[in-house]
């Protein structure tokens, strides 16, 4: 129970949320290629399943640059950490 715990807890950190949205934007490239192959996938499943993948491509790129982001913010509020 102990190595299950830490191991959840290496998925909460800043790299295990980067390997989770890797791994769905792989799952999902793999979905929209197939989903955009096939002619007879109706045209709603195509539009959910790209949008679906847009969603997490852009979670990954706000991961990735999020220590700059947070940066710009608190540039914006003058440098003060107040939530």
């Amino acid at each position: 129970m102990e190595k299950w715990r830490q191991f959840l807890d290496s998925l909460a950190t800043r790299g295990g949320n980067i390997l989770l949205l890797w791994l769905c934007v792989g799952g999902f490239t793999g979905l929209v290629l197939h989903a955009l192959h096939h002619p007879e996938v109706n045209v709603e499943v195509k539009t959910v399943v790209l949008a679906t993948f847009s969603t997490f491509t852009g979670a990954l790129v706000g991961a990735l640059t999020g220590g700059a982001s947070r940066q710009r913010s608190n540039d914006n509020n003058g440098g003060s950490n107040a939530r």
